[in-house]
């Protein structure tokens, strides 16, 4: 990445160059491309261009992998506008933001590229836990992780160590209440309930040690006649804890450094801003929205399988209190375009049990309707929405027709059961033709 400036211009684009700017941030928010978010500012005043469009990844990207899927989606936008010229404006000149925030170390199932799950040793492992553990406490996790499993009871003493730091969150819908040691094992265990169902009774072959559930026969025993796994792989408990970790961390990278970036974009230039966020990067986009204090509205937001609540944009998430999202409806010119789909594993079987700070140990469900509230928007849509401030209708295919939006409609839920196959599907021809209508 560049000092300052675009990383790169990209050709032929929209019909023209476009700049390519990179912004990144570290865990704790803030710019450390501060000279390259200046030029951006400099640059929209003085080149008279008319869209921002900005871009955060969700978990597990390094800057390659980010970097990949923002030129992935630029230039499917800009095709499915070449291949269908006249609906942008005429003077439509864009520039593209990418941010990068630090978010590997886990990964959800494999179907979000890489896998970095083998790769990494104790050391990795631990490394996010000492921002928020003592060092008598690392050690303590580092003896454990020493042995190749645990029981019960030292996964209790595990995650005892490990609960009491995770109580941090960014949304208003989350983290009011309880969150110990057994719910982190219960999380866990539930989790890894649901992936040997999934496939079969067998946990082989299912990915899920990148998430922090079990994903191989030697990680645990053959089920107890109750129905529990009573045998843990230590490396994937810790691996658990950074999921909840890195959700948090998208809330705070969008309070403390994105929502920066959006206040000056609106504030200092004329041009239109389009928010892009995939799975916790719709965490960075949205909290950046409602924490920027804009003079102005964004004009649209596409969330692309948002790992996010369900509850987000409702009137009453819980006891009276609205969603942490629910104020970016007046914050965006058009209707918010959010993504869901049944095909998308984790977040319509896994993501309730990591996310959650409460006890809320209900059945799960198959996919169609919320299995707790603490399901995840890209899994099953929005809930708790005044009537007629949403709508849903099945993801239409490149070319396929967008219906007139009713007045009153503020979010719009797009299905994905055709379209999108998995959590990492998000830069293919459908959602490319859904950025299209959102930038007329």
């Amino acid at each position: 990445m560049v000092d300052a400036g675009p990383f790169s211009i990209e050709p032929d684009c929209f019909g023209q160059s476009v700049p390519c700017y990179a912004l990144t941030f570290d865990k704790q928010g803030l710019c450390t491309s501060p000279k390259s978010f200046d030029h951006l500012i400099s640059f929209l005043g003085n080149d008279n261009r008319t869209d921002v469009i900005l871009f955060s990844h969700g978990w597990n990207n390094d800057w390659p992998t980010a970097l990949k899927r923002y030129m992935d989606f630029l230039r499917g936008v800009s095709e499915s506008a070449k291949e269908r010229p006249g609906m942008l404006p005429s003077d439509f000149r864009p520039v593209f933001v990418g941010v990068h925030w630090p978010s590997t170390i886990l990964t959800w199932p494999s179907e979000d590229a890489p896998d970095i799950a083998g790769e990494e040793n104790d050391s990795d492992l631990l490394d996010p836990l000492t921002e928020i553990l003592s060092s008598n406490e690392i050690d303590r996790l580092r003896t454990l992780l020493e042995q190749e499993k645990v029981d019960l009871e030292q996964a209790r003493a595990f995650a005892s160590v490990i609960a009491p730091a995770l109580l941090s969150t960014d949304d208003a819908n989350e983290g009011n209440g309880p969150f110990g040691a057994d719910d982190l094992v219960n999380i866990w265990r539930h989790a890894g309930e649901v992936t040997a169902a999934q496939s079969g009774g067998s946990m082989t072959g299912g990915g899920f040690d990148d998430f922090g559930v079990p994903g191989g026969s030697d990680d645990i025993a053959s089920p107890s006649p109750a129905g529990f796994l009573d045998t843990f792989s230590p490396r994937n408990l810790a691996r658990l804890a950074t999921v909840l970790m890195m959700k948090d961390r998208a809330g705070v990278v969008g309070a403390a450094g994105v929502a920066d970036v959006v206040r000056r974009v609106l504030n200092e230039s004329a041009t239109r801003l389009h928010l892009v966020g995939h799975s916790y990067g719709a965490k960075v986009v949205m909290t950046a929205l409602v924490r920027s204090l804009a003079v102005r509205p964004a004009h649209s937001v596409l969330l692309l399988q948002p790992a996010i609540s369900h509850l987000a944009f409702a009137k009453d998430a819980s006891g009276g209190t609205p969603g942490g999202f629910r104020q970016a409806l007046k914050q965006v010119s058009t209707p918010i375009f959010t993504t869901y789909s049944p095909h998308d594993f984790p977040l319509t079987r896994i993501f309730h049990w990591a996310a959650r700070r409460r006890t809320d140990l209900g059945e799960i469900q198959a996919a169609g309707a919320p299995p707790s509230k603490y399901a995840a928007l890209g899994g099953y849509g929005p809930s708790g929405m005044v009537d007629g401030e949403a709508g849903e209708r099945s993801l239409p295919e490149a070319g396929g027709k967008y219906d007139t939006i009713p007045t009153g409609v503020e979010l719009v839920t797009l299905n994905g059961a055709v379209g999108i196959t998995g959590h990492g599907d998000v830069t293919n021809p459908y959602t490319f033709w859904a950025m299209h209508n959102l930038m007329r």
